[in-house]
């Protein structure tokens, strides 16, 4: 069965080059030049756009080019920042899917190197819509998102409102141009009270909120981010992100969060933020195979 759905076998190569044109664009589509100038290095984020393609065509394999999915989950662990001038080749993989009530969950992986040298690693779940495949097969996703634990100290909350373009402009940037989220008409029929902000700037938005909450970007480089998406975000809400601090076996630096709109509905849960010191970063070679809370050699 495994066999037939090509589970595990990567994508064709992709290349992409990073220029400070695409970093700024994706900077300003997710309001973040406070914090990120573009020409030093990209937002953590930024890692979803060189290999996009890639987890469509993976997905594509098995659920066809039509198939509506809605992103459940996400995980990115950054092994070196993007920069200006990368040369880089990224691939993707299915490695899963499992029946849920509404349709079917698929697991993909994803891969991004630089002259050969992995820079990042990305776990994602997607809900295909009313699209049965039977029963459970391959892995699930191989990621470990704690529980906040009630004792966890509050840092801070963040407010920011999605701005009525944010979504328009987020497709230009990142190249995802779903419907969904560009084309009122479309996204009614699929039950929605309009376009809805694509879960990668809403994630994008919030992890900006934990960097701002713990001192800004400046000498310390996001090694990953995780969450799960809960609801959708419309233009216009007033998105507040919690922050809570939480030391964890080792990884320094790592901080829990959640996000609800204006009316207290929860769009991310179980979001984790870690960072480590800039020069500290290449070093650290933490990856996602197995857990990403464990460490991978150097």
């Amino acid at each position: 069965m495994e066999d037939a759905y090509r589970l595990g076998a990567w994508s064709d190569r992709a290349p992409f080059r990073v220029d400070a044109t695409a970093i700024a664009s994706y900077v300003a589509a997710t309001n973040g030049p406070d914090l990120f100038d573009g020409t030093t290095g990209a937002p953590p984020l930024f890692a979803i756009v060189p290999v996009f393609d890639c987890l469509k065509r993976a997905a594509q394999r098995v659920f066809g080019e039509d198939a509506p999915a809605v992103h459940l989950a996400h995980d990115l662990c950054v092994r070196e920042p993007l920069r200006p001038g990368m040369h880089l080749d990224c691939r993707a993989r299915l490695i899963g899917f499992e029946p849920s009530e509404l349709g079917t969950t698929a697991h993909l992986h994803a891969q991004t190197r630089d002259a050969g040298v992995l820079v990042n690693e990305q776990y994602a779940s997607l809900l295909f819509r009313e699209v049965r495949k039977g029963g459970k097969v391959g892995v699930g996703p191989l990621v470990e998102r704690p529980q906040r634990p009630p004792d966890a100290e509050t840092l801070a909350r963040v407010a920011c409102r999605v701005d009525a373009d944010q979504a328009t402009r987020y497709a230009a940037a990142s190249g995802d141009r779903a419907p969904i989220h560009v084309d009122d008409d479309v996204a009614r029929s699929n039950g929605l009270p309009g376009v809805i902000l694509h879960g990668m700037c809403t994630l994008a938005l919030a992890t900006q909120a934990v960097v701002r909450a713990t001192g800004g970007s400046r000498g310390r480089t996001v090694e990953r981010v995780s969450a799960r998406f809960t609801r959708p975000v419309l233009p216009g809400d007033m998105l507040t992100t919690t922050v809570w601090a939480r030391p964890m076996p080792r990884m320094t630096g790592t901080y829990l969060f959640e996000t609800r709109n204006q009316r207290g509905e929860r769009v991310l849960r179980r979001g984790i933020v870690s960072t480590v010191a800039a020069e500290e970063a290449r070093d650290v070679g933490s990856g996602l195979s197995g857990s990403a809370l464990v460490p991978q050699g150097r």
